[in-house]
């Protein structure tokens, strides 16, 4: 059964970058993605994964800290500065696509390796709380870059 849930004025945004995972430390770019059903996005190395499925951040995030699209191992990237702070459960329209978000993502040593300069310890405790959001698909669909991005209520939760 497929719900409508009624937008919220919350927040909203639009997607300005994606990337598909094919295997660990290689991203690549995409123009449009597809969100599977209760699963991550099409071709991508995390979409069966039970925890972690889609990792979503905010471009903000990703100026502040001096990073490119991607370059943290993001799939989406979303021009959503209150990204961060919607909780776990939160359904956000993406394009044709509902993905629910989950847990925050937990900076690793090996990303603080990886792209924390000179000072990766010191690059893992500040981007600790902003490294993004996991989420899963709840509707299957196609996401663009460009596409807008909103919040919807939690109205029929669990049904889609």
């Amino acid at each position: 059964m497929q719900v409508n849930w009624p937008v919220t004025a919350m927040a909203s945004g639009r997607v300005v970058s994606l990337q598909i995972k094919l295997q660990r430390g290689t991203m690549e770019p995409r123009d449009v993605v597809f969100a599977e059903d209760e699963g991550g996005l099409r071709d991508d190395l995390h979409a069966n994964s039970s925890g972690r499925q889609i990792l979503l951040i905010d471009l903000q995030t990703l100026d502040d800290f001096g990073h490119e699209p991607g370059q943290i191992r993001e799939q989406i990237t979303l021009d959503m500065p209150n990204l961060q702070t919607l909780p776990e459960g939160t359904r956000l329209a993406i394009g044709d696509a509902v993905l629910e978000i989950g847990r925050p993502c937990a900076p690793c040593e090996y990303m603080a390796r990886l792209v924390g300069g000179s000072d990766p310890f010191g690059w893992l405790e500040r981007i600790r709380g902003h490294r993004g959001v996991f989420a899963r698909a709840v509707r299957p669909g196609a996401i663009r870059i460009g596409d807008t991005v909103s919040v919807l209520d939690k109205v029929g939760a669990g049904s889609v």
